[in-house]
C-alpha cells in the first residue's frame, strides 16, 4: 500500500496475524496477512498519523491516501481560529458548564437555547469546504 510518508506515521496494524515491512523512504508499507487458523478476515486495519496537524492538511492526508476518517462531532464549543478546531460548527463563545456536578437547571440556564445549531454556531469553513469538496466528487 502506498502512502505519503511525508505526511503521514505508521502506527501498527490493530489486526491479528499480520506481518509487515514498513518502506517509508519509498512511501509504501507491504504487509501480508498469516492465517493458520482458516478462519480469514475481510479487513486488514492498520493505524497511522498524521504528521502535520492541521484541520485542512490532516483530513486531506487521509483522503489523498484513501483512509477514510470521520470527526467524533459536528458542533464544538467554545471555537475560535486554531487549526485544531474540530467541529463543523463551532461557537465562538459559549457557555462552559461541568456536567458531572452541575445540577439539572444549571445546566439548562447555562445552555438553554445556545446550543442550537442555528442560534450561536458558525461554519468552520476549514473542514465543511473540504468535506463539501470531496464528497461532491
Amino acid at each position: 500500500m502506498s502512502y505519503d510518508s511525508s505526511k503521514l506515521e505508521y502506527i501498527e496494524s490493530k489486526t491479528q496475524n499480520v506481518e509487515f515491512n514498513n518502506y517509508e523512504d519509498e512511501n509504501y508499507i507491504q504487509f501480508l496477512y498469516v492465517d493458520e487458523s482458516g478462519t480469514g478476515t475481510d479487513t486488514i486495519e492498520l493505524i497511522f498519523k498524521a504528521k502535520e496537524l492541521t484541520s485542512a492538511t490532516y483530513i486531506q492526508t487521509m483522503i489523498n491516501n484513501g483512509i477514510h476518517s470521520t470527526i467524533w462531532t459536528w458542533k464544538r464549543m467554545g471555537g475560535g481560529d486554531s487549526a485544531y478546531d474540530w467541529g463543523l460548527f463551532v461557537d465562538q463563545d459559549g457557555a462552559w458548564c461541568d456536567v458531572t456536578t452541575e445540577s439539572f437547571e444549571s445546566i439548562k440556564s447555562k445552555w438553554g437555547t445556545c446550543l442550537r445549531t442555528e442560534n450561536n454556531f458558525t461554519e468552520n469553513t476549514q473542514y465543511t469546504n473540504i468535506f463539501k469538496n470531496f464528497l461532491a466528487n
